[in-house]
């Protein structure tokens, strides 16, 4: 037999035994955003979800800048230092380089789809705000 039920009213029943206060259904984000900030939107997006995507974005940008400057420099001296030292130590240096890119692009991706995982605008900040002292921790970046 299937036990689903088929009649509204058995439903209503067995909902208003379990939840005498109403079913509890998740807020509407876009409700309430349009309430306060009017229906402005870019591509489906309410204003307020884009500024704090734009500030959490800027936020991680902030944080990363040292690591963003050692990894140039270390760019640099690769390339200045091609003819100068043996080409076994070019190469290393290179590798050493290319993984330091690997794993600041790493936390980048992390990083947004951490906050593109967000299910509000107070969410999005938050994690950003967890995700930014990260990076100054890591000894690795």
């Amino acid at each position: 037999m299937n036990d689903v039920f088929d009649d509204d009213e058995a439903a209503a029943a067995i909902e208003d035994k379990y939840y005498p206060a109403g079913v509890p259904y998740p807020a509407n984000g876009v409700g309430l955003s349009d309430a306060l900030w009017g229906s402005f939107t870019i591509h489906k997006l309410p204003l307020i979800y884009l500024l704090c995507i734009f500030f959490c974005c800027l936020n991680i940008t902030m944080y990363t800048q040292p690591e963003t400057k050692q990894m140039k420099a270390a760019y640099i001296i690769t390339l200045e230092s091609r003819g100068k030292i043996s080409p076994w130590r070019t190469f290393n240096a290179y590798i050493i380089f290319l993984m330091r890119f690997n794993l600041l692009w790493f936390f980048y991706d992390v990083c947004g789809r951490l906050m593109g995982a967000s299910d509000g605008p107070f969410n999005i900040i938050l994690n950003s705000l967890v995700l930014a002292p990260a990076s100054d921790d890591s000894p690795v970046l």
